[in-house]
């Protein structure tokens, strides 16, 4: 039905801006909408994880992560008895899921805890788990066929991981076998070097989440635990010396990142996003429409920024987070990690995980390459085209009923809409010559 529709959904708005008998045209709104509802729900689409193997009692503990928009890795253990333990189960997909491919099994003792998985590319992922009474940590390369061991230790408890690139990586730790109390530790990652950076007190300060944006500059999530307070630390000289650059005793920092060396932002508790544009020295409070607890960034690239928070709060910015727009996730459900390659692309983790694309199109393929943006929008939306130049072209809006609320004729680049005058809904850009035509659904806020 999807198909059918993509490719007659101009003639079907075409027909509701101009016929006259209510009960088509109510028909053909239905149809519209089914169209539209379906295109929104394709947004979002369900990762399943491999099947249960077929042998054991359960299935438990899955991690799964991408490194890649296709290959992901996926961990579980498989539990068969107290006494004869089970076996930690790993697969790869090269395919966003679709299909899994068994890459290696461990023998996990009578119990397992699967703590995480860390996709850094195609060939490359870290694994964490316990089990018999030690916190094994490895790397698998080549796609799963090689893997290198960096300890079996009961003494450390990985609790974060974050690259710097594909080759460098930095964790964070707990290191329990210390005569005077467990220790934080941050640990440089590069090839089957694991390296102290910085180790410090459990007690006096707990070292949570990393993030170098450069071999010298990084930073860290940390909480103090005697007045509860969270903090970032920062480094200008690759991790030997780290002073606070943002404390707030009131809220819980979440999440870090940069979009360049200098502009960066801060996620946290009730909502609230720092944005700093001097590599941290300094911070301004950015305001999102919801008191929900942001727990997640990521970024595409030096603009474009992705935020996720509980009760499905998603945010997208191209303007490197000064302001923000409310996409529709269509479930309640708390995101907790977001994994975007591309813009409008990526990976939502919340109860599920879901595979996010927005490049679903009322149309097919457009004949008059045609560019909108932002879209969704607030009042103004801009279009580019590098055609209109050439000659005149027909340019309407048609809101979600079918009626034609503006036309006009242009002949340059690039122009502007004001939409400020119209309701919140979806509506239709049709921009045409005559020979050519293309259309845009545009969602305004």
């Amino acid at each position: 039905m999807k198909t059918f529709l993509s490719a007659h959904i101009d003639y079907i708005i075409s027909i509701l801006s101009s016929h006259k008998n209510n009960s088509i045209k109510l028909m053909l709104i239905m149809l519209l909408c089914l169209y539209c509802n379906l295109s929104a729900f394709s947004q979002f689409t369900r990762v399943n994880a491999p099947s249960f193997p077929g042998w054991g009692t359960s299935f438990e503990e899955g991690k799964m992560d991408f490194g890649d928009m296709l290959t992901g890795y996926f961990s579980a253990y498989v539990y068969f008895s107290p006494s004869s333990g089970g076996e930690l189960w790993f697969y790869q997909t090269v395919d966003g899921g679709a299909t899994w491919v068994e890459k290696n099994i461990f023998w996990a003792g009578p119990s397992c805890l699967n703590r995480f998985l860390y996709a850094v590319n195609r060939d490359t992922c870290f694994i964490d788990f316990w089990t018999d009474y030690s916190d094994h940590f490895k790397r698998v390369s080549n796609s799963g066929m090689t893997w290198y061991s960096y300890f079996n230790s009961f003494d450390i408890e990985p609790r974060n991981i974050r690259k710097l690139n594909d080759s460098v990586l930095f964790m964070t730790a707990k290191h329990w076998g210390l005569t005077n109390g467990p220790f934080s530790y941050l640990y440089r990652i590069e090839g089957n070097n694991l390296i102290e950076v910085f180790s410090t007190r459990e007690d006096s300060l707990q070292l949570l989440k990393p993030l170098f944006i450069s071999p010298d500059t990084g930073f860290i999530i940390s909480f103090y635990p005697s007045d509860t307070t969270y903090t970032i630390l920062r480094t200008f000289d690759s991790g030997l010396s780290w002073q606070p650059c943002f404390t707030n005793d009131s809220l819980t920092i979440t999440d870090i990142g940069f979009f360049t060396q200098t502009i960066g932002l801060i996620s946290c508790s009730e909502g609230h996003i720092f944005r700093t544009i001097d590599a941290g020295t300094n911070w301004e409070a950015i305001e999102l429409d919801n008191s929900n607890k942001i727990n997640c960034l990521d970024f595409v690239n030096q603009n474009i920024g992705y935020c996720g928070g509980n009760n499905g709060s998603f945010y997208v910015t191209s303007d490197q987070g000064q302001s923000w727009d409310a996409l529709t996730f269509p479930y309640n459900e708390n995101i907790y990690t977001l994994k975007m390659f591309e813009q409008n692309n990526g990976y939502i983790f919340a109860s599920f995980i879901y595979r996010y694309s927005d490049n679903v199109s009322l149309s097919e393929p457009d004949i008059i390459p045609l560019s909108i943006f932002p879209n969704p929008t607030g009042d103004i939306i801009n279009i580019e085209s590098s055609c209109f130049s050439d000659r005149k072209y027909d340019v309407s809006l048609i809101n979600a009923t079918g009626k034609l609320i503006y036309s006009d004729t242009k002949t340059v680049n690039q122009f502007s809409l004001d939409l400020s005058c119209y309701p919140t809904g979806i509506y239709f850009l049709i921009v045409k010559d005559g020979t050519a035509k293309s259309q845009k659904k545009i969602i305004r806020k």
